[in-house]
C-alpha cells in the first residue's frame, strides 16, 4: 500500500531540467517476497526481474505483484 502511495505522488510531480524543459518520471519495479516467491536469492532475483520487465511493458506507474 505504501509503495502505491509513493507511485501516485511521484506521478503528480513535474520536474524542471537545467535547460528549463519540464518532464515527468515513471517508476517501474519488481518486488518479490521471501520465501513465497522463491527460497534463494537467484530465484528471487529472476522473478523480480521478470516483474520489472512486465511492468515496463504493461503498466507504467502501476504496481504489479506476482
Amino acid at each position: 500500500r505504501r509503495l502505491s502511495e509513493i507511485i501516485k505522488n511521484l506521478r503528480q510531480l513535474e520536474f524542471t531540467a537545467s535547460s528549463d524543459k519540464h518532464f515527468c518520471v515513471n517508476f517501474n519495479t519488481g518486488i518479490v517476497q521471501y520465501p513465497d516467491d522463491g527460497a534463494d536469492i537467484d530465484t528471487l532475483y529472476r522473478i523480480a526481474l521478470g516483474m520489472l520487465e512486465q511492468s515496463k511493458l504493461e503498466a507504467q506507474n502501476r504496481l504489479l505483484n506476482n
